[in-house]
């Protein structure tokens, strides 16, 4: 199987010079058509389970949410074992379906504990829904396992849950 796409942290600070970066941390390169057109084949002929994750994150990289979301729900109606696919999933869902969000990284945490975009997207929800204590208790978790960025991203937001000074 060829990598069609590249996760790369979303605070990744070099966009190589041929490639695509749409939306939730995935790349594809500028070729990403032809690229679906050979994964639609092969999913057709064997519907592998990678080939699939690979369409939905082309697809998501080029900002089709929801033609990710049901390569996605395909994937996790055969495996539920797979947490990025469970946290790949609540980024399509992300703002229309909060509740979604939550319950697919939930399942996400409860497969891998120490997945620390789960805990991002799941305070994002969280916080979005008006429950701004477990939203800042989740961006804090996310911060414990490495995901520092949020420290000043969500300061002002959650500055009165973590006893700081919010910025001017």
């Amino acid at each position: 199987m060829f990598n069609y796409v590249s996760y790369v942290p979303l605070a990744y600070p070099i966009i190589p010079n041929d490639w695509v970066k749409m939306t939730m941390g995935f790349w594809t390169t500028p070729e990403y058509k032809k690229l679906l057109k050979k994964l639609d084949k092969d999913i057709a002929q064997s519907a592998e389970l990678e080939d699939i994750l690979s369409r939905a994150r082309v697809l998501m990289a080029i900002g089709k949410a929801q033609g990710a979301k049901a390569d996605l729900d395909t994937y996790i109606l055969k495996d539920q074992t797979n947490a990025r696919v469970y946290v790949n999933r609540a980024a399509t869902r992300f703002p229309h379906d909060l509740k979604g969000v939550v319950a697919d990284c939930s399942k996400a945490i409860a497969l891998e504990p120490d997945n620390k975009n789960a805990y991002f997207l799941r305070g994002l929800a969280h916080y979005e829904q008006g429950n701004k204590q477990q939203g800042c208790n989740d961006f804090s978790r996310a911060i414990a396992l490495g995901f520092t960025v949020l420290r000043y991203a969500e300061q002002n937001k959650c500055a009165e849950f973590w006893g700081e000074k919010a910025y001017p």
